[in-house]
Order: structure tokens, then sequence, then C-alpha cells
């Protein structure tokens, strides 16, 4: 899976948000506000990934153990689901 190209990152301060672009502003009329865990996964998923890749990367840069890496991934997923290619 990877980020839509119709959904961009925008850093406004601490915060961060993934925003509509082009003719997805017709569909969507929001943001999704991620914290900078789910910042990092979203700029990861410029490129296709899998969940196990990007749960390898929480732990290699957060310290955190596998399990864990993984939860977060998965609720990561389901909050931008509709915001990735399968």
């Amino acid at each position: 899976m990877r980020a839509r190209k119709d959904f961009i990152l925008r850093d406004l301060g601490s915060q961060h948000l993934v925003v509509p672009t082009g003719a997805a502003t017709r569909d969507f009329h929001g943001f999704v506000r991620l914290n900078d865990s789910g910042a990092y996964l979203w700029g990861l998923l410029g490129e296709r990934r899998t969940e196990d890749e990007l749960a390898r990367a929480l732990v290699e840069r957060y310290g955190i153990g596998e399990g864990q890496a993984r939860e977060d991934v998965a609720a990561f997923l389901r909050q931008v689901a509709d915001f990735l290619d399968e």
C-alpha cells in the first residue's frame, strides 16, 4: 500500500495534517490529524510499503516492541484507509 497522491501531509507548527488536493477536494472536505509517529508512517507511504515494513520502521525509530509497533500500525492504517492505494 501507499499514500494516494491526492492527499498530502502538511505540518503546521507542531500539528501534522493530511489534506486533500485537486479532485479529492470535491469528495473530502476536511483533514486528518496525525501525531508524530503517524506523520512518520505517512512519509514512508510515499513508496509502496507492507504492514511489516511499517512496523519494523517504528521499532527502529522509536525503540518500541514489535507487538506494540504492529498494533500502532494497524490503528494508523484504519485511520487513513480511505487515503491509501492498495
